[in-house]
Order: structure tokens, then sequence, then C-alpha cells
């Protein structure tokens, strides 16, 4: 099975696609589609973010899609970042 996993990070990436692989699964990425568009984080937490990701990413490819949001916490900045973490 052809699975895209949503991220331009080589990093993640790889990580996702190491623990799909005893499952037999054929990981593809963003740059291997040839697929440019962003997507506009927009959420109010990690998880609704990933998971619009990949509806997104899912719509445009035509294919199961894996998509996940992590940020940075800093406790001396007041845990500003967070969920905007790229945004900031």
């Amino acid at each position: 099975m052809k699975i895209l996993i949503a991220t331009r990070n080589s990093g993640k990436f790889a990580e996702i696609q190491e623990m799909l692989s005893p499952l037999g699964a054929h990981c593809v990425s963003l740059m291997d589609l040839g697929i440019t568009e962003n997507f506009l984080e927009k959420g109010e937490s990690f998880e609704e973010n990933a998971l619009n990701k990949a509806c997104f990413y899912a719509k445009l490819s035509k294919l199961p899609t894996i998509a996940d949001d992590s940020g940075i916490f800093v406790e001396a900045l007041a845990n500003e970042l967070g969920i905007k973490t790229r945004r900031f």
C-alpha cells in the first residue's frame, strides 16, 4: 500500500517511514509527488492541525495520508510558542 507522509522534514519522514516499514507500506513524500501547496495551520491544537493537514494532502494526492504537528513549549516565555511555534 502506498501512503503519503505529509511533511517536508526529511528527518520526520524517515522516522515515520521506519515505523511503517514492518507493515510493508510504501511511503512517499510531498516532494516525491511534486506537491508544492502549503497547508496553513489554523487549528487550536496539535491534533486538529495534524488531522486537517492529513485531510488537505489526502485530497490533493488521492492517497491515504499521515501528518503530524508539533511545537516547542518554553516555560521562560510563558509557554507562548506551543501551537504557534511555526508561526512565531
